[in-house]
């Protein structure tokens, strides 16, 4: 029941423009989101070109794990969307597979997070684009809701050419240090659960993982067992980490 209201609140927001996909088709150019981001810098720049990305919406704020984003992937990498949206899941859901026209739209570099969005009114690196802007320029590619195919990587092949990818890890494991905790802090000042990373390992190599304090299940305590897990590769703080999408952690037998 859910995924049939998502597609139809993802249908009634597309209404309009599916129909002048051929148009657009014409008069713009579809690169890959690998060739968008070679367009960032640490300065927000205008994107003047008529161009398109087609790829799936990987990561949102369907549980908390993004806040007013979303991540667009295809092959080739990843970027992140600010959406002006305090549900951004009930208009554009998880996995959805989409079209999205960039001219006109600001991209930028900040602390190695590329980010596609408005352009900057404040101290922000872009602005937050509107639902209607942002209906304006989507065009949903399917009707079905179906997650893209994951890339495996050991933690060892993830790097920076990696950002926001939907990747899968199998076989890691929380470090002795870390048992027993959950996957956020506490801040002593609010109370309030806060973003927080914990560090996995293969037995060989290690990696954060970074989770959101409003994530759902930031609460919970982070399984000691080995596991695989389905989301993006981010940056917090400037570094690499791993970010969950969707809760997909699955314990693995021995």
């Amino acid at each position: 029941m859910r995924v049939t209201v998502w597609l139809i609140s993802l249908a009634a927001m597309l209404l309009g423009i599916s129909c002048d996909s051929r148009e657009v088709d014409i008069i713009s150019s579809e690169v890959s989101i690998g060739y968008l981001r070679s367009l960032a810098s640490d300065v927000a720049q205008p994107i003047t070109r008529d161009i398109k990305i087609v790829g799936y919406v990987v990561a949102n704020d369907r549980l908390g794990e993004l806040t007013r984003a979303f991540v667009i992937a295809d092959e080739s990498s990843g970027v992140e969307v600010q959406v002006d949206a305090s549900v951004v899941d009930e208009h554009l859901p998880l996995y959805s597979h989409i079209e999205l026209s960039c001219s006109g739209l600001y991209i930028c570099r900040e602390y190695g997070r590329v980010l596609l969005g408005a352009e900057p009114t404040d101290s922000y690196a872009v602005d937050r684009i509107t639902m209607p802007e942002l209906a304006s320029r989507l065009r949903l590619i399917s009707d079905s809701i179906t997650a893209p195919r994951a890339l495996q990587l050991d933690i060892r092949d993830i790097t920076p050419r990696e950002q926001f990818r939907y990747v899968m890890l199998s076989g890691v494991e929380l470090i002795a240090e870390e048992r027993g905790q959950r996957w956020c802090d506490i801040d002593t000042l609010s109370g309030e659960y806060m973003p927080s990373l914990r560090h996995f390992s293969d037995g060989r190599d290690t990696i954060a993982f970074i989770t959101s304090g409003e994530c759902r299940y930031s609460s919970e305590r982070v399984p000691t067992a080995t596991i695989a897990t389905l989301g993006i590769v981010d940056y917090y703080r400037g570094d690499v980490a791993f970010r969950i999408t969707n809760h997909q952690v699955v314990t693995l037998e021995d």
